[in-house]
C-alpha cells in the first residue's frame, strides 16, 4: 500500500485553480487546471457536497466532509491505494474530476511496489537475480547469462520493476531483448537493435511502461519502439561516443532522449517538443572519470544532473528545482554509486556498493548499512543509469 496525504487549499470552491498537494511521498503540486476534467460524469458519480479520491483499480474511497457545504481553506485526508493503480482521481461533487497519473514517479528497482527501491544484485556467474525487497523480502530468479546487459524497468506497468536482459543478435526477427514481467510471469522477446546498439531504459511515451529502446553510436540516431503504438520510430540525436540516457527533466512523465559527451563534458537533453536535434538543453557538468548518475535528488518530479566523482567520492548534483549544486561526500574510489529511493520519500538517495556491502545515505530514514553480494555481483540498481 502506497498512503497518500492529499491537502487541498483554496479559499472558494469555485476556485479556477486550486492546488492539490501531496505531502510526504514525491509527487509534486499540481494545479486542477493540469488535470484532465469531466465534470459531466461527477454528479452521477457522488452525491452530497463531498470531496475524495478514490484508486481506479482498488475499488474504495476516502471521504472528507464538508462543513455544512463550505470547502475548508485547508482539507487534509489520508489514502491507502494499491501501487498497482496508475491514477488517482480526485472528485468534487459538480465541480468535475482530476486524474493524476501516480508512477509518473515511481522508484527504480522496485520489484515489491511499495515505492521503495530494493536492494538488489545481479550474479553473472549463474544468471540470478537475488532481492532484498522492502516488503516482501527476500526473492531470487534465474534470467539471463554473464554476458548480458542488464535493462530492468517496469514493462508492463504494474508499478514493479521486471527482469530484462538485452542479448543483441544481427539476425532479423530473433530476440534482442528478453523481459520477465512480474505480473504474471510472462514472458516477452523484441526483435530490436544489432550488437554495436546501446539499449537505453525508459518511459518514452508516458503510459507507465519502459518502451524498447536502442542508440546506434555509429549514426547517432536513436530507434524507439513504444508501447503506446507498439510501432518503432527514429531520432537523431548525439554522435559517435556519446553515452546515452533517458532523463525527465521536465517532470511530464516522460523520458526524453539525452547525450553525455565525454570529449567536452555535456549533457544534452532533449526538450519534450520539436526536432530534438534542434531543440534542446546543454549542461556541461562533470569531469573525466566521473560516474553519470542522473535521478530525482530534489523530489521535484525531475530529473537532475549528478555525477559520482571516485577520486574523491563525492555527488555533484544540480538541483532542477532551483538550479543550486549540491555537493555531497559518500562513498569511496572503488565504490559502485546505486542511487534510489531507499526511504519511498520521492528523492533519490546516495548510495553506494561496496563488495557486497550496501551503504545507504537516506534523505528521510538516515544511514543504513546491509551486506547482499558479493564482490563480483552486480548491483541491480546501478543499471538503471549509464
Amino acid at each position: 500500500m502506497l498512503i497518500l496525504t492529499w491537502v487541498f487549499k483554496t479559499t472558494n470552491l469555485n476556485a479556477v485553480t486550486p492546488t492539490w498537494t501531496a505531502a510526504g511521498n514525491g509527487i509534486p503540486d499540481v494545479p486542477v487546471s493540469a488535470f484532465a476534467v469531466d465534470p459531466a460524469n461527477s454528479n452521477n458519480l457522488y452525491a452530497g457536497t463531498d470531496i475524495g479520491v478514490y484508486g481506479s483499480t482498488d475499488g474504495g474511497a476516502n471521504w472528507l466532509p464538508l462543513n455544512n457545504g463550505q470547502l475548508p481553506r485547508v482539507a487534509v485526508f489520508d489514502m491507502a491505494i494499491q501501487p498497482t493503480s496508475r491514477t488517482l482521481r480526485i472528485a468534487t461533487h459538480g465541480r468535475g474530476i482530476w486524474e493524476y497519473n501516480l508512477l509518473t514517479n515511481k522508484s527504480i528497482a522496485d520489484y515489491d511496489g511499495d515505492g521503495r527501491t530494493d536492494v538488489s544484485v545481479f550474479r553473472p556467474s549463474t544468471g540470478t537475480w537475488y532481492l532484498n525487497r522492502s516488503l516482501s523480502g527476500f526473492g531470487a530468479i534465474n534470467w539471463g547469462i554473464s554476458t548480458d546487459t542488464l535493462i530492468p524497468g517496469d514493462y508492463d506497468g504494474d508499478g514493479k520493476a521486471d527482469y530484462a536482459i538485452f542479448r543483441p543478435v544481427d539476425t532479423p526477427g530473433i530476440s534482442d531483448f528478453y523481459v520477465l514481467n512480474s505480473n504474471g510471469f510472462t514472458f516477452n522477446g523484441y526483435s530490436h537493435g544489432l550488437t554495436t546498439d546501446l539499449p537505453v531504459a525508459g518511459d518514452f511515451d508516458a503510459d507507465g511502461k519502459n518502451d524498447i529502446v536502442v542508440f546506434r553510436p555509429s549514426t547517432g540516431t536513436w530507434y524507439l519502439w513504444e508501447t503506446t503504438t507498439q510501432t518503432t520510430r527514429s531520432a537523431q540525436f548525439g554522435s559517435t561516443g556519446d553515452v546515452p540516457m533517458a532523463m525527465d527533466n521536465d517532470g511530464d512523465g516522460k523520458a526524453n532522449l539525452a547525450v553525455f559527451r565525454p570529449s567536452t563534458n555535456t549533457w544534452y537533453i532533449a526538450k519534450p517538443t520539436g526536432t530534438p536535434a534542434q531543440n534542446f538543453d546543454a549542461v556541461q557538468w562533470g569531469l573525466s572519470g566521473d560516474i553519470l548518475v542522473p535521478a530525482d535528488y530534489d523530489g521535484d518530479g525531475k530529473a537532475d544532473v549528478a555525477v559520482f566523482r571516485p577520486s574523491n567520492g563525492t555527488w555533484y548534483t544540480r538541483r532542477s528545482s532551483d538550479n543550486g549544486v549540491t555537493f555531497t561526500q559518500f562513498g569511496a574510489s572503488g565504490d559502485v554509486p546505486v542511487p534510489g529511493d531507499y526511504d519511498g520519500d520521492g528523492k533519490a538517495d546516495t548510495a553506494v556498493f561496496r563488495s557486497g556491502d550496501w551503504y545507504l545515505n537516506r534523505t528521510t530514514s538516515g544511514f543504513a548499512a546491509q551486506t547482499f553480494g558479493v564482490a563480483t555481483d552486480k548491483p541491480i540498481p546501478a543499471a538503471y543509469h549509464p
